[in-house]
């Protein structure tokens, strides 16, 4: 029993992240408030290393105004290149649009998600059957 609730804590937690899939804005703007992945061009990834951290390829935020210049969001997580990620806490963050190679948009992924927590479940009940079956099994 024990190892049927360790395996259904571990089906929880992947449940409860859900599946996700992201969506760039091409050449128009993101609406304010929504999060963001913003990738860095080459050049500011160097040129921002002293406000941003050492190799920082793309923040996570909200986006919080927008112009024909200037980006600016509360970033929640920068990533770099060796995909290390660090967590900052919204600080306000504005880029120039040249500094920009791309903005995406996360969205949630509803039937993903369903299909995984289908099997998710299926996996949980074969499992519970099999312990059960398997009583005297050591």
């Amino acid at each position: 029993m024990h190892r049927f609730a360790c395996t259904l804590l571990g089906i929880s937690a992947v449940l409860l992240t859900g599946c996700y899939y992201r969506t760039t804005f091409g050449q128009n703007a993101p609406p304010l408030g929504v999060p963001v992945r913003v990738f860095l061009t080459s050049a500011a990834s160097q040129d921002l290393a002293d406000k941003l951290g050492e190799q920082v390829h793309a923040l996570d935020g909200r986006a919080l105004s927008i112009s024909a210049d200037s980006l600016t969001i509360a970033v929640s997580r920068v990533e770099r290149l060796d995909h290390l990620a660090v967590v900052w806490n919204g600080e306000r963050v504005t880029l120039s649009r040249m500094d920009v190679a791309q903005i995406e948009r996360r969205h949630f992924s509803a039937p993903m998600t369903a299909l995984i927590a289908g099997g998710a479940i299926v996996t949980a009940v074969l499992l519970a059957n099999g312990a059960a079956q398997c009583k005297g099994c050591r």
